[in-house]
């Protein structure tokens, strides 16, 4: 008999919240000890990218690509699709992995309250909205949204953090040579 799935898929699917909402006591032991692997997405729209503003820690008040901790049970980019579609609303293709990421911050997660910072490994992609009169429908993590173009990257450069900086860079380079749209 051939299984099609692995048992980390077959668990996901059996049982998506328990993967997708760790226990705060068991998540707190998790992150003294280990990195946090995330998966972010720039989702390029018509006009721009989109952004973020963060409404939790970390990042709070940042403007931000989508993303967040990758479930267990889910392959990267079957995580970044659903991460998108529950923060944003939006149903999106992977259009290319640009690369990964160890980003290290002072601030905490709130319900967490152990004032350690956050340390995670993200993993970067460039997305496309499948349907580009989809709306875009914020969940509690944003409270904030917007399409950057180019230029205004360009003028406000230096307000971003340099994470956000470093791949805002690499996909506008990568629409203004064609190698991706």
């Amino acid at each position: 008999m051939e299984i099609s799935k692995s048992l980390p898929e077959r668990l996901y699917e059996s049982d998506r919240k328990k993967y997708e909402m760790i226990p705060p006591e068991i998540y707190r032991t998790i992150k003294q000890f280990i990195p946090i692997l995330c998966i972010d997405g720039y989702v390029i729209m018509p006009g721009g990218i989109l952004l973020v503003r963060r409404a939790e820690n970390p990042a709070k008040g940042y403007w931000w690509p989508i993303g967040g901790r990758k479930p267990r049970g889910l392959k990267r980019e079957s995580a970044i699709k659903k991460i998108t579609e529950r923060e944003t609303g939006l149903n999106v293709d992977v259009i290319k992995e640009l690369g990964s990421e160890d980003v290290f911050f002072d601030d905490d997660v709130e319900w967490l309250k152990n004032n350690e910072g956050v340390e995670t490994t993200n993993i970067v992609y460039a997305l496309g909205a499948i349907n580009n009169s989809q709306k875009i429908k914020l969940d509690k993590t944003s409270s904030d949204h917007r399409i950057i173009t180019d230029s205004e990257f360009r003028n406000e450069r230096a307000s971003f953090h340099w994470y956000v900086r470093k791949y805002l860079g690499i996909i506008f380079n990568l629409l203004n040579s064609g190698e991706i749209k």
